[in-house]
């Protein structure tokens, strides 16, 4: 009877692959379905919160799944030995084909550069003591390509060995490692990954102790998924999922990929008649366009202030938002050749001048490498 209690850590972990949301591209109808069970639940707890990473309702969410799993467990303990048996192999492998899903993908995001992106220019001109650890941490992982690309593979290689019985107790050894690391590194550097990376180490520990302290029994433990077939399928929708989006973007290394025209920093030289504008009446020494759809300007005395951008190329106006949902249209000029850019107000009185700063020649992202020191 005591076996049969070993059955609740795994119906919390089959929960989790059925609703903890994530950022899936095969499975995307995961977050529909999540959000249509339990947002109305979280709501009345939480009316602000919503299922973003470490966010208030993610927490009551995994609440209520370990509620559901105590329910369960009650019919589990009625289960005739066999059906018992049955039903914890298949949540068992269950749990290893999403391990290796969840490895796949974070690693291929790693090794392609998608996760700990190149610094964007704005990150690179803020003084170092005004970053948050969390994003001098991803800035500081975006700037070695190498490294990104060993930690990818770091992460492959388990998500593939947990998916054959012969390499599944190296797999899931190597994959608890990377998992206490994700975990200290999301603690350590305050990164809002802590939940689902802790409910990854904990699912990778359970899942490698049978073949730490039961050797002779390990094997049966996992079902025997039949037809073959099924379990081809599933390890092909785990590599669409992890590698498919690479593979039609043909985009391998973010690094390189193209940004928009005007995407760069630019330092100001001229700030003209502002005509009483609140924000142009500041010392403007940078501004920024973000490759995501922001400006961001730069003051003197280095805070910045942001603004949801929206160029229209043909009119050759920029409406710029701020977080009130407050809009203001200039017009701007570019010259590609002299990359100068100017900005007007709809009247056609000069705002600012900037010229472009060769912003990918900082020393952080240089290429440099030295076996010695002198």
């Amino acid at each position: 009877m005591a076996q049969r209690y070993f059955l609740f850590p795994l119906s919390f972990f089959g929960f989790i692959l059925l609703f903890f949301p994530m950022s899936w591209n095969v499975f995307a109808f995961q977050n529909t379905l999540t959000d249509f069970i339990f947002m109305p639940l979280v709501r009345l707890f939480f009316p602000e919160t919503d299922l973003t990473s470490d966010a208030k309702g993610l927490y009551l969410l995994v609440g209520f799944l370990l509620g559901i799993s105590l329910i369960a467990q009650g019919f589990f303990l009625r289960m005739k030995t066999e059906k018992f048996n049955r039903t914890m192999s298949i949540l068992r492998s269950s749990s290893v084909f999403f391990l290796s899903a969840m490895l796949l993908k974070y690693g291929a995001d790693k090794m392609f550069k998608a996760q700990f992106y190149l610094p964007e220019p704005n990150l690179l001109y803020t003084p170092l003591g005004k970053l948050d650890k969390d994003i001098l941490f991803w800035s500081t992982m975006g700037t070695s390509y190498e490294y990104n690309l060993f930690i990818g593979i770091m992460e492959i290689i388990p998500g593939i060995l947990i998916l054959f019985s012969r390499s599944r107790k190296l797999g899931l050894i190597i994959a608890t490692g990377v998992f206490l690391n994700v975990v200290a590194i999301n603690i350590s550097f305050d990164i809002s990954v802590k939940l689902l990376s802790f409910i990854l180490l904990i699912m990778s520990s359970y899942l490698v102790y049978p073949f730490l302290f039961n050797t002779k029994e390990n094997e049966k433990t996992y079902a025997s998924i039949k037809p073959k077939w099924i379990t081809a399928v599933l390890i092909g929708l785990i590599f669409i999922e992890s590698m498919g989006p690479y593979l039609l973007r043909g985009n391998f290394n973010d690094d390189s990929a193209s940004r928009p025209i005007m995407h760069g920093a630019y330092e100001v030289t001229h700030q003209g008649d502002t005509e009483g504008n609140s924000l142009f009446d500041l010392n403007i020494k940078r501004v920024f366009i973000h490759r995501d759809g922001y400006m961001i300007f730069q003051f003197e005395n280095d805070d910045m202030a942001d603004f949801a951008l929206k160029i229209d190329a043909i009119k050759q106006t920029m409406v710029l938002t701020d977080y009130s949902e407050a809009q203001q249209i200039l017009r701007y000029r570019y010259n590609r050749k002299t990359k100068v850019l100017q900005l007007q107000n709809t009247n056609g009185t000069s705002v600012l001048s900037a010229k472009a700063i060769p912003w990918r020649k900082l020393p952080l992202l240089r290429s440099q490498f030295h076996w010695t020191v002198d």
